[in-house]
């Protein structure tokens, strides 16, 4: 998420998720945006390892991923009821589905299988907001061919396509 939609959502008193240690390094100093025309304390929710969040019967469990080169207070997104991971820049699925794979595997690939291990999650579905191109489900099997981890050739049981 941009930095105005974020002063957008704290100009009206949304709470923003975030790893605890980012409360105190989130000056706006680029630019006077929104909030600091206007200038109010942002409520943040920290997330130190895990913070679930309830309502409506359902339930969304945010997740600290350890050990990711990409930055070190990435989140995921995880909706137990569902099985659905959401995340943003570890794992951005090919424009097609691959069989083999890659020739060079990216260690965001494998620091999130890890991640998702250590955690014990039943992935059945990853969303990544750098989705897939041709708008497929895609699943664990993906994630692993793309980790260097594939237990098995791929056949199409997440291949199905959604709009």
């Amino acid at each position: 998420m941009n930095a105005f939609r974020i002063s957008l959502l704290a100009l009206v008193g949304v709470p923003l998720c975030a790893p605890a240690w980012a409360a105190e390094r989130c000056p706006r100093t680029l630019r006077p945006d929104a909030l600091a025309r206007t200038p109010r304390d942002i409520q943040f929710l920290p997330v130190d390892e895990r913070l679930s969040l309830k309502g409506r019967g359902r339930e969304i469990q945010l997740f600290h991923l350890k050990g990711m080169d990409h930055v070190d207070g990435m989140l995921v997104a995880w909706l137990p009821e569902s099985k659905v991971l959401v995340e943003a820049d570890a794992f951005t699925p090919p424009g097609k589905r691959r069989d083999v794979a890659p020739a060079a595997i990216n260690p965001y690939s494998v620091q999130l299988l890890d991640n998702i291990e250590r955690l014990g999650l039943d992935v059945e579905r990853l969303v990544s907001i750098h989705y897939a191109a041709d708008g497929r489900r895609v699943g664990m099997d993906e994630l692993r061919l793309a980790a260097g981890r594939a237990v098995a050739p791929l056949g199409e049981s997440h291949a199905e396509h959604r709009p």
